[in-house]
């Protein structure tokens, strides 16, 4: 805890009585964080969908993102992947954060599917919203005629070394997302490797902490328990357990004047979130 920055607690749980600590198992952090688990500790996920709607439609409606229909127009086409918000309520440690994300997909080709890894980085503090909107991810994403592979992987990064390591990915040619091409790429393969390679890496150094960890199938048409493929944004919220069981996004909006999911009565929801856009890609991103 000390590691992380999270000295209040690590200061709490030493203070503890001892009878507490003596469980070797579990050395304590059961009992101390039962009831009052940090937002960053959750491995569960709740998915919405928030439709494509004209500026003129006011409050938009989120869905679960099984019960929507599917663009069947995306069957075998390629589209566009952006990261259109982050909200952190709260990450590991104190002041701002480095937040690593990396996004993958399934580039899915006549000749068969290759990886696609893409990896950016952002400054944040609690109870923030990141500074991004429609920052591109993958540029023409090729579609099969089953289902679109997405894995989305957020960490937090304390480590000196390694804040040093993704400045780079502060450049311009990372901040132009990835352009997949008509055919297999060959140098695709390799790129991908480094882009796994560094998020394993990072994820698995002193002081840094994976938060978001997400895997979506988005589909044509299957099981209710499953996602539909649409144009419009995927929002995957962390809550503990006992919330998702309870969670109902009739009463979640999207707030149209700053951008931001909140409750119905306007509040900001006390998670960490983000959202990612579906578009077609169309001839105007051809020269992007």
């Amino acid at each position: 805890l000390e590691a992380i920055g999270e000295n209040d607690e690590a200061l709490a749980l030493q203070s503890s009585p001892s009878h507490i600590g003596a469980r070797a198992t579990s050395y304590g952090l059961s009992d101390f964080f039962s009831g009052k688990a940090k937002p960053w500790m959750h491995s569960t996920h709740v998915f919405g969908f928030l439709p494509i709607a004209k500026p003129t439609d006011g409050e938009q409606e989120i869905f679960p993102p099984g019960e929507i229909n599917p663009d069947l127009s995306l069957k075998n086409r390629r589209i566009n992947i952006t990261l259109n918000r982050l909200r952190i309520a709260e990450y590991p440690g104190r002041g701002r954060r480095q937040v690593l994300f990396d996004f993958s997909a399934q580039n899915q080709l006549p000749t068969g599917a290759e990886d696609a890894h893409f990896n950016m980085t952002f400054r944040a503090d609690d109870n923030a919203l990141v500074g991004i909107t429609n920052y591109p991810v993958f540029i023409g994403l090729h579609v099969g005629n089953q289902s679109a592979m997405l894995r989305c992987y957020t960490v937090n990064v304390q480590n000196d070394q390694d804040e040093a390591l993704l400045a780079s990915l502060d450049s311009e040619v990372f901040k132009k997302g990835l352009k997949l091409a008509e055919v297999a790429q060959p140098a695709l393969v390799p790129l991908a490797e480094l882009a796994v390679g560094l998020t394993k890496a990072v994820a698995s150094r002193h002081k840094n902490v994976p938060v978001q960890n997400i895997q979506m199938g988005l589909d044509f048409g299957g099981p209710r328990l499953g996602a539909r493929l649409a144009q419009g944004d995927y929002i995957a919220v962390q809550v503990p357990y006992d919330v998702l069981r309870a969670w109902d996004w009739a009463d979640y909006k999207l707030d149209p004047r700053v951008g931001e999911i909140v409750h119905k009565d306007g509040s900001p929801i006390s998670y960490n979130y983000f959202a990612f856009g579906v578009s077609a890609y169309g001839d105007g991103d051809s020269n992007g």
